[in-house]
């Protein structure tokens, strides 16, 4: 499972972040980090989920993290493959390597 931070209501986290705020990720950031990270997982692992949400009314930031807004993450993901012509596994150099000792 993939999940980018975010700050939710009444948590201790909105509590620091009100106090002394700190950049989170964007969605094209995190759409990037996404599409790197499971380039290098190699193919044969299950990847359960790719995004977190939270309900709108308990949401502090960012506010692409709600509810609402999963679909377009998921499919601004999608549309990273495709732009860096990718796949999971791609940059995969573990399986590789080992498969060539054998």
């Amino acid at each position: 499972k993939i999940h980018p931070l975010h700050v939710m209501k009444e948590t201790e986290l909105e509590r620091i972040y009100s106090e002394k705020p700190f950049r989170l990720l964007t969605e094209e950031e995190y759409a990037d980090l996404v599409v790197d990270f499971i380039e290098r997982l190699p193919e044969k692992t299950v990847v359960q989920r790719i995004t977190g949400e939270a309900p709108q009314e308990l949401l502090i930031a960012p506010s692409w993290c709600s509810h609402r807004e999963k679909h377009r993450v998921i499919d601004l993901i999608r549309k990273r493959f495709v732009e860096r012509d990718t796949r999971q596994g791609a940059k995969c150099r573990f399986y590789r390597e080992n498969a060539a000792k054998m």
